[in-house]
């Protein structure tokens, strides 16, 4: 693959230039053809456009839909650059209630049909991070897509699907037996759940994907996909903010997606990156078994994503019989939280608190931890869950 000057009408040069604010219209053909391959959008006026990625997406999208002081609806756990976007624009997050399935409809509804006006106005917007979700690696079941956008539709909400995982799909089985929907691009293809773009027949969604999780992160390019209207008041806020998306990034996106690899072997690749998170995530299973004590920890099977959500039941803490903590159950858990943060970095091991992602009220009893199977050499990670389970017991022991 190479981006010589004069080989095609697309090239280094040209993308060196200033851009289209909706991005270049030879890597927007491509990702518009593979928007509709995949997400079958059930209305005629949609439209895809590039981004600088999701967090510029986020924070140009909340302008778009949000006034100063209104409240978004969101996990009650969920990714911190949502909630730095929102905190600059004086919006405030509502955390919904989350499951093994993720964002729990019942209590959707609940919030928003006892919504007192003195709160101030009714909540517009839902952001949600459907599968593989950031931090806990939950994925929302196609019932449950459904559920939540009739509820979306009953209550006018708009969606805002932040989908960055939707491609590393892994199946639930951890045996490390192949998957059979990693076996053949059809099969890879029939494991991809209905995106809410592709459940929308009222244009209340705005889709946002990005190469970061598939290709390289430092492209810093995404797309967006929604109805025209929308699309355009997007591509329009862009033009006064971050102009248009790299030019180098997306001559390089396009030489291999288009040029190189086209739609087939860009399936070819997302199966066999599923693939290589597939084994990385089994060999962090295992360990966990292994080197997690069972009593007190607990964890789920993500079948998407690259992220694995601890919770260790503070129950059988030591100190939280004592007359000095007893009353202040929430003081033990952040402390109980740094420590184990603390001894697993000072032994060479980054996890993520659970609070850095957690919205409203913090859990009672319960701390919690985010690993990722991403980053690490696949011969790390069984070292990385040894040395983060020393922690935890550590905080266990009675000396």
């Amino acid at each position: 693959m190479s981006c010589t000057k004069g080989e095609d009408s697309y090239d280094f040069s040209v993308a060196m230039n200033y851009g289209y604010s909706a991005g270049s219209p030879q890597l927007l053909r491509f990702i518009t053809e593979h928007v509709g391959m995949i997400h079958k959008p059930q209305y005629d006026d949609w439209e895809s456009c590039l981004t600088c990625g999701t967090t510029s997406a986020l924070e140009i999208a909340f302008r778009m839909f949000c006034n100063r002081g209104d409240v978004v609806l969101v996990e009650q756990f969920t990714y911190p650059g949502t909630l730095a976007a929102m905190r600059g624009q004086g919006l405030h997050a509502l955390g919904i209630e989350m499951d093994s399935l993720g964002l729990v409809p019942s209590d959707l509804e609940q919030k928003l049909e006892s919504w007192e006006c003195t709160a101030g106005p009714k909540p517009f917007v839902l952001y949600t991070i459907p599968t593989g979700q950031n931090p806990t690696g939950t994925t929302q079941s196609a019932a449950r897509r459904r559920q939540i956008y009739d509820i979306a539709v009953k209550h006018n909400l708009y969606i805002i699907e932040d989908d960055p995982y939707y491609f590393l799909q892994m199946g639930n089985d951890g045996s490390g037996s192949k998957s059979r929907g990693l076996s053949e691009l059809d099969e890879y293809m029939a494991q991809l759940p209905p995106s809410y773009l592709s459940l929308d027949v009222s244009g209340r969604v705005l889709r946002m994907d990005t190469a970061s999780k598939i290709l390289a992160p430092g492209l810093r390019c995404g797309w967006v996909t929604g109805s025209s209207q929308v699309v355009d008041k997007f591509i329009a806020y862009s033009e006064i903010s971050v102009l248009s998306p790299s030019g180098p990034s997306q001559v390089m996106m396009y030489k291999l997606l288009d040029q190189s690899w086209g739609h087939d072997g860009f399936i070819r690749w997302l199966a066999a990156l599923s693939q290589k998170y597939r084994q990385r995530r089994d060999t962090m299973l295992r360990a966990l078994e292994r080197f997690l004590p069972m009593d007190v920890c607990s964890w789920g099977w993500p079948d998407s994503g690259m992220f694995l959500w601890v919770v260790i039941d503070l129950a059988k803490h030591p100190q939280l019989h004592c007359a000095e903590t007893a009353s202040r159950p929430l003081k033990l858990c952040q402390d109980a939280e740094d420590r184990i943060y603390q001894k697993s970095m000072a032994n060479g091991v980054l996890v993520s608190k659970g609070s850095w992602f957690s919205v409203g009220k913090p859990q009672d009893r319960h701390v919690s931890f985010r690993l990722t199977f991403a980053a690490a050499a696949k011969g790390e990670l069984a070292h990385a869950i040894r040395t983060f389970a020393e922690a935890v017991k550590s905080e266990f022991s009675s000396n």
